[in-house]
């Protein structure tokens, strides 16, 4: 999948050219591994990274021309400040790569997901993408497999078919310090008429929070009247 991050650099003079320099990086392009983590890779990986390179200070190393075994004579060079500003997924259509969940089964006692790529189901007949993104039974999520379903996964091969609302099916509320809250649709269809026009209008911004739920309109097409 592919992302964008934006980073800024400061450097003492030294660094480039006479003065100081500050470097502001915006939307640098870097493709993850649909398997991958995004918060996880920038994180812990691509940000840590290039603060190690460029944080800190520097010393050029100069030649001794007096004897071979006397250590060498370093001079301050320059000092620089790394820091990382945002990462944003570029991608707001369907990923070809992404997977959604086919079905879920149980055997020998442990849970079985079999998982599906948008591409795979694009390639189906019109009558079996219908019923794919449409039928309630597949409106089905796995956070072991950390899947949803493919009325959400793969939006561009199922905008044309409205799917149908599961009551137990789970939709972001809202998000406070300890991450998202979800709510099932059951639980939105006991609410009062201005509750659930409130839920059903909103958009939760979930940041740079990684989740298989969508907003209650993309979920609970039924109590919402989104289709």
């Amino acid at each position: 999948m592919l992302y964008t991050f934006s980073d800024k650099i400061y450097a003492t003079e030294g660094y480039y050219g006479d003065g100081p320099y500050v470097g502001e990086y915006k939307n640098t392009p870097v493709c993850i591994g649909v398997g991958c983590h995004a918060k996880n890779y920038f994180d812990n990986l691509i940000f840590p990274y290039f603060q190690f390179l460029f944080d800190g200070d520097f010393y050029q190393e100069e030649e001794n021309n007096n004897t071979y075994y006397e250590p060498p004579t370093y001079t301050f060079q320059y000092s620089s400040t790394y820091t990382p500003v945002e990462y944003a997924p570029v991608l707001e259509t369907e990923n070809p790569y992404s997977r959604f969940l086919l079905k879920s089964q149980v055997i020998d006692n442990e849970p079985v997901d079999t998982t599906k790529q948008c591409k795979w189901l694009s390639k189906k007949p019109s009558k079996q993408k219908e019923k794919i993104c449409s039928n309630k039974r597949y409106q089905v999520y796995s956070e072991q497999s950390r899947v949803g379903p493919a009325s959400l996964v793969c939006v561009d091969t199922c905008a044309p078919y409205c799917h149908k609302q599961k009551e137990n099916a789970k939709f972001i509320h809202y998000k406070n310090d300890n991450g998202l809250v979800t709510k099932q649709c059951k639980w939105l269809k006991k609410k009062t008429a201005d509750v659930i026009d409130a839920v059903c209008g909103a958009v939760v911004d979930v940041g740079k929070e990684e989740t298989i739920y969508g907003q209650a309109s993309e979920t609970c097409t039924t109590t919402c009247g989104s289709c």
